[in-house]
């Protein structure tokens, strides 16, 4: 008998064990089945997870992105989302979406679907609190996009909507994480205004109404810079030694200006140091430069602002020889002539009528030099010639033509005077900034002497006997 009683006791004592640990629901009671928690325990050691936020109802338009997501503190946590199409339906499991953010594209169909999310690990499992879907029957086919304007510029954003009855409220907030204000009277789908400096970093988005309720644009931000760039660098073809310079400029107050280069379009941007810093950059073309591209970086409080991209071709060829300046008379035969080291392939020789005009081309003159006839007409005109190779071209210096259109219209006459009278030589001349000179000969075989004093276009002298016979001119 102490035997017997000794099994029984163990027996009653392994059964009482069993039945603490068993949950509510496995007792099988009706009432404590029907409101038993959302909260299930299944192990001693491992708490059971805590949704620390809820999904948030969104009212949206018709094909937008939209984002539900739980967060749950715990151990090891699997998520497992569910919807309704109502709040009196039943719940269905979502297959696949398993993640604490469910990604949903918004359709009519959605239009008051509900979804929450089962979160559990080991220690049990809870459901976040249920957030609506409400789908209006719009669609947002544009939203704003971000704008970059100078200070006093026009900003403009814009949307486009499809549907009907629709009413438009833009709104603005000063940052990121600012509150968002009504922009008074901005009721339109175009939102313009003059941009100030203060508006920089500003953000704008629409509030859009129909009958059904209202939703939001995606917001769109304003860069406001205090400068506009005006003058952007140019490619620049030169030959090895030579100088090539870079330049920008800008309307406005620019803080700073910085270059930078590459070698080629997959290159990595680098900072030109330490020349780098002005509008203007000066590289010495080297062989190993062609290629190399720059740009520079201008910048100001409101950010900064990269010109656009310049390229340096270095010459596979050298200039030896420029043109020089000719001073002709009319009728003379004018040559201009290049000289060059290297891969030259073609020459082609250029005209303009003056140091302002628009250069020509002149056709048939293709060769290394070019001759011409001079005239009266062709004063001052400048000619120069392009240089050709697989590289690139590159011009040659610009020579200037002087036609000395000079031509004596009345020639001085004999004259015959007493001693002590003046005998008077005149002479008349055609042309532009005329110097006269006078000379005399004394004896036929002797030779020309310039009269000291007399450079103007008459001659007046006391006659002397000695004087007599004297030749002047």
């Amino acid at each position: 008998m102490k035997i017997i009683s000794k099994k029984i006791i163990s027996l009653i004592l392994c059964i009482l064990m069993c039945i603490s640990i068993m949950p509510v629901s496995a007792l099988g009671a009706d009432s404590a089945a029907a409101s038993a928690p959302a909260v299930t325990y299944a192990a001693k050691n491992t708490a059971a997870p805590k949704v620390t936020a809820n999904p948030k109802s969104v009212t949206t338009s018709l094909k937008e992105k939209v984002k539900l997501t739980v967060t749950a503190k715990g151990k090891k946590l699997k998520y497992q989302w569910y919807y309704r199409t109502s709040t009196t339906g039943s719940w269905k499991k979502l297959s696949g979406k398993t993640k604490a953010t469910l990604t949903l594209t918004a359709t009519k169909k959605l239009n008051g679907y509900q979804y929450r999310c089962q979160v559990s690990n080991s220690g049990g499992k809870v459901y976040s609190k249920a957030a609506t879907l409400k789908v209006l029957n719009f669609t947002i086919k544009t939203h704003p996009k971000d704008v970059t304007v100078t200070q006093g510029d026009k900003a403009t954003f814009k949307i486009k909507v499809s549907g009907s009855g629709l009413k438009y409220q833009w709104q603005y907030r000063t940052s990121a994480s600012g509150s968002w204000k009504k922009l008074s009277g901005k009721t339109k789908a175009t939102l313009t205004f003059t941009a100030d400096k203060k508006n920089n970093g500003y953000q704008y988005r629409c509030r859009i109404t129909n009958s059904k309720g209202s939703t939001y644009t995606k917001e769109a931000t304003l860069l406001v810079y205090g400068f506009t760039i005006t003058t952007q660098p140019r490619d620049q073809f030169v030959q090895p030694g030579e100088t090539a310079v870079f330049s920008t400029d800008a309307d406005g107050t620019v803080d700073s200006y910085q270059w930078y280069c590459r070698a080629g379009e997959s290159g990595t941007w680098q900072a030109v140091t330490p020349d780098g810093k002005g509008k203007t950059l000066s590289v010495t073309a080297a062989p190993k430069l062609s290629g190399y591209q720059y740009r520079c970086c201008l910048t100001d409080s409101a950010g900064s602002i990269y010109t656009s991209v310049a390229t340096l071709t270095v010459a596979d060829f050298t200039i030896t020889g420029q043109p020089e300046n000719l001073s002709l008379r009319p009728g003379a035969a004018a040559e201009f002539s290049v000289t060059a080291d290297g891969a030259v392939t073609g020459w082609q020789w250029q005209v303009r009528t003056s140091a302002s005009g628009a250069w020509t081309a002149l056709s048939g003159q293709t060769g290394s030099k070019l001759t011409l006839t001079a005239e009266s007409g062709m004063n001052g005109y400048e000619y120069r010639c392009l240089l050709t190779s697989a590289k690139g071209s590159a011009y040659s210096r610009a020579a200037v033509l002087r036609v000395l259109d000079l031509a004596v219209t009345a020639q001085p006459a004999d004259a015959t005077a007493r001693v002590g009278e003046n005998a008077v030589f005149t002479v008349a001349a055609r042309g532009e900034e005329l110097t006269y000179q006078w000379y005399s000969l004394a004896t036929a075989d002797g030779e020309w002497t310039a009269l000291s004093g007399q450079t103007g276009a008459t001659l007046s002298l006391p006659v002397e006997m000695d004087r007599d016979g004297q030749a002047f001119r």
